[in-house]
């Protein structure tokens, strides 16, 4: 049955549709998500920054424990594959297990978050296609299942929306530590896939770097010129850049050294990098 839906799906294909697909599905990668990230953090609220980093650590190790409990193979990597009819593309950006859908998840997450957020209608109804625009994309695309994008469009939302409620409405700093510690520990328990383990070391970066910046930093957005703050962006965007190309290089290929990676990277984006721009008050 899945398999159907993804066929009829695919008859929709041309070349522009392949390009809008894969232009969609890029929205929900790391390398958007921290340039969007960032700005809003440094430069636009920081509150409601941290929210994001945080739901979005959660649902990064969510999705690493749910895809390692059910080890669901991809469709290009089952048996037969090629009898399918089924075209794969963007292979490259799917990695580990297929159920559910992580690029679907980390949409409904940072999208969602971003939904409840604001409450200009444009935004709100441009993040929800977004969001179900990503998890049609991965079906297009022929790298998930339906059942894998549904089931990560409802995780993902549901792990926004209970964020928000501890951090936005609530405020509840003492339970939002524990969740993320739990879903920390979680992932490294139960993780035996580098995405996993990933989530876990992002998750323990942006605790930590939050905790620094609340302990010696305390920043503040949008007190600051415009041009103070394009150059705080872009001078933390080459920091940032510069920092991961040098832990590629020096941290070997495991899943433990990932996780350090990018508990560095979170640590230096939520809390160093901050640290700095207002030692050198910019």
């Amino acid at each position: 049955m899945q398999l159907e839906i993804i066929r009829m799906v695919q008859q929709l294909s041309n070349p522009a549709l392949d390009a809008v697909m894969e232009g969609v599905t890029f929205f929900a990668e790391p390398a958007p998500l921290a340039a969007i990230f960032c700005a809003i953090y440094w430069c636009l609220n920081k509150k409601s920054g941290r929210y994001l980093a945080f739901a979005l650590g959660v649902t990064l190790c969510l999705n690493g424990i749910l895809k390692d409990i059910f080890r669901v193979e991809r469709i290009f990597n089952r048996p037969g594959f090629e009898e399918t009819g089924i075209v794969s593309h963007r292979t490259e950006t799917a990695t580990g297990y297929s159920f559910p859908s992580g690029h679907t998840q980390t949409a409904a997450t940072f999208w969602g978050g971003v939904f409840m957020l604001t409450k200009r209608p444009a935004v709100r109804v441009l993040t929800s296609v977004l969001v179900v625009a990503v998890g049609f994309s991965r079906v297009y695309l022929g790298v998930h299942y339906p059942l894998d994008s549904l089931a990560g469009l409802i995780s993902g939302a549901a792990v926004a929306v209970f964020m928000h409620q501890i951090m936005i409405v609530r405020e509840n700093r003492a339970l939002m530590v524990l969740v993320c510690l739990v879903a920390a520990v979680l992932a490294f328990l139960t993780g035996v896939s580098d995405n996993t383990f990933t989530g876990g070391g992002l998750l323990l970066g942006v605790l930590s770097g939050s905790l620094f910046e609340e302990r010696f930093v305390r920043f503040e957005t949008g007190k600051k010129p415009f041009f103070h703050m394009a150059f705080r962006y872009i001078a933390g965007m080459v920091f940032v850049a510069a920092v991961y190309l040098l832990s590629s290089a020096l941290l070997p290929d495991t899943m433990a050294a990932n996780a350090i990676k990018y508990a560095i990277i979170a640590f230096l984006i939520v809390g160093l990098y901050p640290y700095i721009f207002m030692k050198l008050k910019f």
